[in-house]
C-alpha cells in the first residue's frame, strides 16, 4: 500500500503524540516509530499528525528536516 501511495503522490497520515482518549493503547505515537517507514519508502509522503505533541516536537521536526517526504501537521487540537 505504501509503495502505492508513494507511487501516485498520495500522502499518508499518522497520529503522533499522546492522546487524552482512555480507551485506547498509546503505540506507535513517536516520529520516530515511523523512521523505518521513511527509509524504506523514501518517495512516500507522511505527514505527523498534530507533530508529535506535546512531548516529542523536536523528534518530530529532526524528522521533516532529515527526510524530504516528511510533513508535520500543526493543529494541535
Amino acid at each position: 500500500v505504501y509503495e502505492m501511495c508513494a507511487e501516485v503522490g498520495q500522502p499518508v497520515m499518522f497520529h503522533t503524540g499522546l492522546t487524552a482518549q482512555r480507551d485506547t493503547e498509546q503505540k506507535f505515537i513517536r516520529p520516530g516509530d515511523f523512521r523505518r517507514l521513511v527509509e524504506t519508502f523514501p518517495r512516500l509522503k507522511v505527514i505527523f499528525a498534530h507533530g508529535g505533541k506535546p512531548t516529542w516536537y523536536d523528534e518530530a521536526l529532526e524528522m521533516a528536516c532529515r527526510y524530504p517526504g516528511v510533513y508535520l501537521d500543526t493543529a494541535l487540537v
